[in-house]
């Protein structure tokens, strides 16, 4: 039976159908505006759909106004470079896990998404996903997910590190990665209290500013991205 061609019909209920009937009919609607829904967006709107008896047509509008995640990191307001290196250094956990350094103190999913920050539950909600299911890892993302999310991190990493390196736009490509690689991993509280680095690369003094990431905890900590970075900077 063709169950989007008779959802078409005014005075069809969709409370006459079974639930995957009605995510055939949502499934339908997307391919018209060839969109990717996930499994939570299709439950949603069929959750919807069968509690309001939505018709086709308002099926068709909720779908068209769900929310799409890059597919491929194009974004031209995203440094691809760095969101590629930050994929290598991170890697991609499709479930939680607990970060190296705290454990289950900052729990942490994706490509290095912090799931105890401010406004994580909002973003992992507005990708149709359950944040408490995903804590508990009853849930995992997707690799869509997770550069959606990543994306997003590298334009506050970069925010962050504007503010706390004076005319950072002036400096070379390498050392703007460098940075905003540091503002993504430490976040803007941690790498502000690096005065001595932040003093050498206000100054573009750039190959004693590596020595002074070589010189902290921190480099130690994140081993060979550390020395990665180092050469970079130095370059």
């Amino acid at each position: 039976m063709n169950w989007f061609k008779l959802a078409q019909e005014k005075s069809f209920s969709m409370r006459n159908l079974t639930k995957g009937a009605i995510i055939s009919i949502i499934m339908g609607s997307a391919s018209l505006f060839n969109l990717n829904l996930n499994e939570n967006q299709k439950e949603k709107i069929a959750e919807k759909a069968i509690s309001e008896n939505l018709n086709e047509n308002q099926i068709k509008e909720i779908v068209k106004n769900i929310p799409q995640i890059n597919l491929t990191n194009t974004n031209t307001n995203t440094n691809t470079n760095l969101a590629d290196d930050l994929i290598k250094e991170e890697g991609f956990r499709p479930k939680a896990y607990p970060d190296p350094l705290s454990g289950w103190k900052t729990p942490t999913i994706g490509v290095g998404f912090n799931l105890s920050k401010p406004g994580a539950k909002e973003r992992i909600s507005e990708l149709g996903l359950n944040y408490d299911l995903i804590l508990k890892r009853k849930q995992s993302i997707t690799k869509q997910h997770a550069l959606a999310l990543l994306n997003d991190d590298i334009k506050i990493a970069e925010n962050d590190a504007k503010k706390i390196f004076k005319d950072f736009d002036s400096h070379p490509e390498n050392v703007k990665n460098v940075l905003t690689n540091m503002s993504f991993n430490l976040g803007y509280n941690r790498l502000s209290n690096f005065t001595k680095l932040i003093e050498k690369i206000n100054n573009k003094d750039y190959v004693n500013a590596a020595e002074e990431m070589k010189n902290s905890s921190w480099f130690k900590q994140v081993g060979p991205r550390g020395v990665k970075l180092y050469n970079k900077i130095k370059s």
